[in-house]
């Protein structure tokens, strides 16, 4: 089809130019005779007759002025003709695309697409275009431009073919969601006989028939309303297994430390007999950290017990020659108390950041002592002693102005050097020769050294030489278990 005709109808040339306004109507009856072919109406064809009626009358008159009447009559014709026939056509055009915008409109509502959006945008903008083009009878534009928007539109349709409505997306994954809490709360519940919860699983499982019921009626949203219930079910069952279980990790993890503690102050020069019932008591310690680690924790609980109860046997045998010591240790730790207790004021009430420092270590390290001594770990006890007794005495001297004069920096970071160079060459001593028994004097020490550091950060010389004594004092005792149970 020849599209020159457009051409002239945006720049028409003076009448006075008849040659070539012929040509230009020539040109605008092709373009009809096109279009008949594409719409064959019976009204258009009579228009074609007529302006080919007049054009034969413009070409076969005697004057100019004849001929111009006849060719304007033609051209008049030709524009009336033209847009008689293009009106139908994009009239069903705009009509067909508004209705394609209607239908993705409604989709993208219950599913969106930012793909789909974003075509479906501009779309409109060609449609806005097309409306104006038509306006300003620019015609094939206009149609261009309409045919251009549907293909946007239709091409949104094919993004949006295949997804669910939003009612149907939330269906399936309210039962996704039911079936993953369904399959985790029936392996939590694997071989226990936990009557509540087990009832909850039932009343899920009903709502789940409830739901399935509610599809074969078509009821969409009340099978989302009867799987969200059964949800709500799965998950408190959940949460109470959960929670019975980290109930049941946490006291068997009190029992296994409360066991490890008592064997790393469990004495082993023993008899023969004493002996073999304090391996024993090993073994099924270790037998109770691997239920722990399995997450068998009613297992591991259990097993600890026995071997707290096999540890007592192999202790009872020395109870008597014990007691002495047990007694001397108690009366250390009740001296050590009476003296902090007397220092409570005056330590707690003056500005001295160092004297309220040396007060809080022998108070919390006194405490670790009274506990440890409470459990039967009188080794721990001892060791955490020793540091709350060299604190006390040390904060009695400062608070009567008899404290030692303060060492310099230089000489407390060297000695701090020196300690730190020993007990990484007793930790690796201590690694090779598995005495594990020693190992809380390591921590203790590492902690004093740090304590020694900070105290210089912050100037406090006398708390940061009493620590690094210390420290020097549990690297010594760690020294000289190694040396004697090397030999």
């Amino acid at each position: 089809m020849s599209w020159a005709v457009w051409s002239w109808a945006q720049h028409p040339v003076s009448p006075r130019d008849t040659r070539q306004w012929l040509q230009q109507l020539d040109q605008k009856l092709e373009f009809l005779r096109e279009l008949s072919k594409v719409f064959p109406t019976p009204k258009l064809l009579d228009v074609i007759h007529k302006i080919e009626y007049h054009r034969n009358l413009a070409v076969q008159a005697n004057n100019k002025q004849e001929a111009v009447r006849q060719l304007q009559i033609a051209h008049k014709l030709a524009d009336i003709a033209i847009k008689m026939a293009l009106d139908g056509p994009v009239q069903r055009l705009r009509e067909n695309l508004d209705e394609l915008i209607r239908q993705v409109e409604k989709k993208l509502q219950q599913h969106f697409n930012a793909e789909a959006e974003r075509l479906l945008h501009k779309a409109k903008d060609n449609r806005k275009l097309a409306i104006t083009a038509y306006k300003n009878q620019n015609y094939r534009k206009a149609v261009e431009l309409f045919r251009v928007a549907i293909f946007l539109v239709q091409k949104t349709q094919t993004i949006l073919k295949g997804h669910p409505t939003a009612l149907t997306s939330t269906l399936d994954e309210e039962k996704a969601n039911f079936k993953d809490l369904l399959q985790k709360a029936q392996r939590l519940l694997d071989g226990k006989r936990d009557v509540v919860e087990r009832d909850l699983l039932r009343q899920a499982l009903a709502q789940q028939q409830k739901a399935e019921r509610s599809l074969a009626r078509n009821d969409i949203k009340g099978a989302i309303n009867h799987y969200r219930w059964a949800t709500r079910l799965l998950l408190r069952i959940i949460s109470m297994v959960e929670k019975a279980e980290q109930n049941m990790q946490q006291i068997a993890a009190n029992e296994l430390q409360l066991t490890r503690e008592l064997l790393q102050a469990g004495e082993k020069d023993l008899s023969p007999s004493v002996s073999r019932i304090y391996k024993k008591a090993e073994q099924v310690y270790r037998d109770a950290e691997i239920a722990f680690q399995n997450r068998k924790y009613s297992q591991a609980a259990k097993k600890a017990q026995v071997a707290r109860r096999l540890l007592h046997r192999s202790t009872q045998i020395g109870e008597i020659s014990q007691q002495g010591f047990d007694k001397r240790l108690e009366d250390e730790i009740a001296a050590v108390r009476h003296l902090l207790e007397s220092l409570h004021n005056q330590a707690t009430t003056t500005d001295d950041k160092e004297i309220n420092l040396y007060y809080r270590i022998a108070q919390n390290h006194l405490q670790f002592s009274q506990r440890a001594f409470d459990k039967g770990n009188y080794r721990l006890a001892t060791v955490e002693l020793l540091v709350a007794a060299r604190m006390s005495y040390s904060l009695q001297s400062m608070l009567s102005k008899q404290g030692e004069e303060s060492h310099s920096a230089e000489f407390l970071a060297e000695k701090i050097s020196t300690l730190e160079q020993q007990l990484e060459k007793v930790n690796l001593a201590l690694q090779q020769s598995q005495q594990s028994q020693l190992e809380y004097l390591s921590r203790l020490a590492q902690q004093m050294l740090q304590t020694a550091k900070t105290s210089m950060a912050n100037r406090q010389w006398h708390i940061a030489w009493d620590s690094i004594q210390i420290a020097s004092q549990l690297l010594q005792k760690m020294q000289n278990s190694l040396h004697t149970n090397s030999e």
